[in-house]
């Protein structure tokens, strides 16, 4: 009787290493989806902020120490 009871015991363990072990993958592909997401996020913001400074270089303020001697 102690025998039957252990086989049948023995698919329910199986199944849940299987489930864990699905989790265990889940969460990896999870993980590793987040992790490239991030990056794409950092370099279009070093992009922005990139473009931002070549931007604000071309205004090329002058100011007004500059402006009157060139005026002189």
């Amino acid at each position: 009787m102690k025998l039957a009871l252990s086989l049948l015991r023995q698919p329910n363990l199986r199944r849940k290493g299987a489930l864990a072990l699905e989790w265990v993958l889940l969460i990896t592909i999870v993980v590793i989806g987040v992790l490239g997401g991030l990056a794409a996020v950092r370099n279009a913001t070093v992009k922005e902020i990139t473009d931002l400074s070549k931007a604000v270089e071309q205004i090329n303020v002058k100011t007004s120490a500059e402006a009157l001697s060139e005026g002189s």
